[in-house]
This record gives structure tokens, C-alpha cells and sequence, in this order.
């Protein structure tokens, strides 16, 4: 043990000698007795002639004197191996069972209730788990001793926009960041805050300066470019999704695999917004997931028939919304090819809550009942919106033919998609105003179309729509189902 005459060789602990010892103190000293042995030594011992010897007294004092420190430091030395234990298994745990990693750091708080680390893992393994106000407890606790502390800051941050308090999150992560400008991740989660709460050019500012950074724009900036370039796709900025896109282009390297990787994560994105029913902004995304060094022949047909699919599908999107082309049109667009897409989806979550489930047999054949049942509704659906184009056709043929005109003209993916139907309506429009009968109807009193030369407009039109759009479903279930 060392004494007041021998300056100790070490600070405490790494040779078994404790920061008590290097005092020359019991671990039951109090205060007054720590400081009065350490301003003993400091007398003996000048810090100009035993500089050495002066730091680790110096640093057993400050550590001993602050009761929070003290605590920590006793607690390890009684139970140090143990929480290691504990700590590291829940560490392996934490994503897969945090049920299981909750119950160990439990355990580890309980034998040392004073360590932050088995807190701190404590607080992560609550948000995992979903218990939100118990991971924000563990944080309150934890920010109380370290106020300072920018990663605790940070997690707190998390923790409210995980409840959706949104407000809250936005302060604890500028608080974050002002205790650590350089907090990539914080930027990166505030700039989702900014989203959530509608604050579109204060989330581009917290990205632009997360790729800032690092000083410079490269390949690893690619994650954060793509969400700049969601952004401006999802608000409809499209000079600023160009030039993001042109960003894109210029980090990437000559490397085939992460020309691969960014094409993959643009079509990765592009899904997304299809999940979400946003056919706009999936092709607005897919559309610049083409690049000439692309060397994979199934990726490169994958993105090129998604092109063609999401094409079509955002033309006939923009179009539902025109309303500038007539009802019945728009009505055609969605019946035609939004609805059945809509429907799908909301097939496949069922499906999965089935499988979760794990539905019967009987249950998947009323399905199967209830997927004809619709089937002969859209049926009806799609004959009275053929009727209704029809009538709207003989109001004003002239009106209509103008009406064509633009669908052609604003909605080329759709309109070619289409060709025979358009031509055949053209081809009506045309011979119905020759004949002067703008304000008539196209169905004469026999059933015939008048000056169609016998046959009905909907039989006409049927055989149509069972032709349109054949490589349109193909290419859309290539595009769901792709890996």
C-alpha cells in the first residue's frame, strides 16, 4: 500500500491498487478525510518536483470527491465484471430479443444503479421494444447527471418523435447540435422532424449541412442526396430534383458495384412511393435510375419496364386530377388504372395479415368469392364510364375532339397506352360533328350509334380496354415483385 512518503507508480485499479490507496484513505473515508490526505500529499510531493506523482494524486482526489463519480467507481469495483457481463449480452440481444436485453440490464442497474452505460443501453432497449415512456424516463434520468451530454440530447430527440412529439424532438436535437455542431446523425433525424412537421426548406437546410459536413461531396453523401431529392419530388420542385439528380451523377465513382448500388437504391425509392400511391413521384424517381455504366442486364429491364409502367400510371394520375378534361375521362383513368393498382395493394397487406395470422383455407376461397364479386362490379363500374364518355362525346364533338387533343398532348405514356381507344373516340368525335350533331346523342333509336354505321360505341370500345394495357400489367407485376 502505498504512504505520504512514496509517491505511488500508477492513478489506482490497473495493477490492483485502488484510488483509496493511492490516497493512502479507507474506502469508508469521508470527505474531509480524502481532502486532508490529499493536501498532505500535494505538500510532499510538489507538483514542479513530482509532476508524475501530482496528476494521479490529483486525479484519484477529483474522482473521490464527487460523490456521483465516487459512487460510479465503488460500484464497479464490487460489481464491475458482472455488469460487463450483463451489459454485453444485452448489447447482442438488443435488436432481436429486447424483451430478453431489458430483463439483463435490469439486472445490471440494479447492482449498479449509479453507471450510465447500462441506463443508457436500458433507454435503447425500451424504444426498441416500444415502450416509449419508459425509454424517456431512462433518458430524463440520464440528462439530469450529464446535462452536457450531446448523445443523450440525442436520444431524447428520438424518443419524442417516436411519440410524434414533434415540437419537443425539434428542441432536444438542436440542443444536441448545439452542444456538437459536427452531429451528423442529429442533423439527419431533425431534418425528418422539419418533414413531419411540414418544414420543408428548414429540413433541406439540415440535410445540406450534414453533407457539409465532411467537407466535401462524395459517394457517401449518396443517402442523404436521395432524401434531398425525395423531398423535392414529393413537394413537385422539379428544377431542384434535377439538379440533385445531377449531384447524384457526379459522387459516383467508376466502380460498376456502386453504379449498381445508387441505381438499386433509386429503384428501392421509387417503390416507396409507389406503396404509397404516389405514381407521380415513383416515376419521377425511376425515370433517373438509368446510367450508362449499369452493367446488370436484369436490373437495366427491371428499371426500363418500371419506366413504361409508372409512366403510364402517373400519366393517368395527373390526368384523374385534371379538371380541365372532362369527367368522364378522368373517371376512365382511375377506373382503368388506379383503382384495380389500389385495390391490389390493399390485397397484398390483407394477404399479409393473413399469412400473419394464419388464416384458413376457407377464409382464402371467400377471398377468391369475394375478388370475383368485384371483378363483375368494376365491370359495371367501367361500362356506365364508357356510356358516360359516350354521351359526353354527343354533347359537343368538337369540345371532345379538343379534349383528345390535350389528353394526347399532356399524357403521351398514357394516350399510347390507349391508341386504339383514342383513335377509335377520334375517329367518332370527327364523324359525329360532320354530321352536325353537337347536343344529340350518339345512340340512335334502333341502339345503334347515329352515323357510326350500325354497332354499338361500347362494343366497340370493350375489346379495347381487354387489349390496352397488356405490357402495362406485365411490367407492374415485375415491378412489385422485384428484389
Amino acid at each position: 500500500m502505498s504512504t505520504a512518503a512514496d509517491p505511488p507508480d500508477n492513478a489506482g485499479d490497473s495493477e490492483g491498487e485502488s484510488l483509496y490507496e493511492v490516497l493512502g484513505v479507507a474506502e469508508t473515508a469521508s470527505d474531509a478525510e480524502i481532502k486532508r490526505s490529499y493536501f498532505q500529499m500535494v505538500r510532499k510531493f510538489r507538483p514542479d518536483e513530482h509532476p508524475e506523482a501530482f496528476k494521479r494524486f490529483k486525479d484519484a482526489y477529483d474522482l473521490l470527491i464527487d460523490p456521483r463519480r465516487r459512487g460510479e467507481y465503488d460500484q464497479m469495483r464490487r460489481h464491475g465484471s458482472q455488469v460487463q457481463q450483463l451489459t454485453d449480452q444485452a448489447g447482442e440481444l438488443l435488436n432481436e430479443d429486447p424483451a430478453r436485453a431489458i430483463r439483463l440490464l435490469k439486472q445490471a442497474c440494479v447492482l449498479a444503479p449509479s453507471l450510465a452505460l447500462p441506463r443508457l443501453l436500458l433507454g435503447a432497449a425500451f424504444l426498441h421494444a416500444g415502450d416509449f415512456p419508459r425509454a424517456e424516463a431512462e433518458m430524463t434520468r440520464l440528462i439530469e447527471r450529464s446535462p452536457d451530454d450531446a448523445f443523450l440530447r440525442y436520444q431524447m430527440g428520438q424518443c419524442l418523435w417516436l411519440q410524434d412529439r414533434e415540437a419537443e424532438a425539434e428542441q432536444a436535437l438542436e440542443k444536441a447540435i448545439s452542444l456538437n455542431p459536427q452531429y451528423y446523425d442529429a442533423y439527419l433525424l431533425l431534418a425528418r422532424v422539419h418533414r413531419s412537421r411540414e418544414q420543408t426548406d428548414e429540413a433541406v437546410s439540415c440535410l445540406e449541412t450534414a453533407i457539409q459536413l465532411n467537407g466535401s461531396e462524395d459517394f457517401s453523401d449518396l443517402e442523404v442526396l436521395l432524401r434531398l431529392l425525395t423531398i423535392y419530388v414529393v413537394e413537385e420542385r422539379p428544377a431542384e430534383a434535377d439538379r440533385t439528380e445531377r449531384r447524384i451523377q457526379a459522387v459516383l465513382p467508376d466502380s460498376e458495384d456502386e453504379v449498381h448500388y445508387a441505381m438499386a437504391r433509386l429503384f428501392d425509392l421509387s417503390r416507396d412511393f409507389y406503396k404509397a400511391g404516389n405514381y407521380v413521384g415513383a416515376h419521377e424517381v425511376i425515370r433517373r435510375a438509368r446510367h450508362p455504366r449499369l452493367s446488370d442486364p436484369e436490373l437495366v429491364r427491371i428499371i426500363g419496364g418500371s419506366t413504361e409502367v409508372l409512366a403510364v400510371l402517373a400519366d393517368a394520375q395527373r390526368l384523374a386530377a385534371d379538371t380541365q378534361i372532362d369527367e368522364p375521362l378522368r373517371a376512365y383513368a382511375y377506373f382503368r388504372y388506379l383503382r384495380k393498382k389500389d385495390n391490389e395493394d390493399n390485397e397484398d397487406n390483407e394477404d399479409n395479415e393473413d399469412n400473419e395470422d394464419n388464416e384458413d383455407n376457407e377464409d382464402d376461397e371467400d377471398d377468391e368469392d369475394d375478388e370475383d364479386d368485384e371483378d363483375d362490379e368494376d365491370d359495371g363500374v367501367m361500362d356506365n364510364v364508357l356510356e358516360a364518355i359516350t354521351n359526353t362525346l354527343a354533347a359537343d364533338p368538337p369540345a371532345f375532339a379538343r379534349t383528345l387533343a390535350r389528353v394526347r398532348r399532356q399524357y403521351p405514356a398514357l394516350s399510347r397506352d390507349c391508341e386504339g381507344m383514342l383513335s377509335e373516340l377520334d375517329r367518332m368525335s370527327g364523324q359525329a360533328a360532320s354530321h352536325g350533331q353537337g347536343g344529340g346523342s350518339l345512340v340512335g333509336e334502333s341502339g345503334s350509334p347515329a352515323g357510326t354505321g350500325g354497332g354499338c360505341i361500347l362494343a366497340l370500345l370493350a375489346p379495347l380496354l381487354v387489349l390496352a394495357g397488356v405490357l402495362l400489367n406485365h411490367f407492374f407485376h415485375l415491378f412489385r415483385t422485384a428484389g
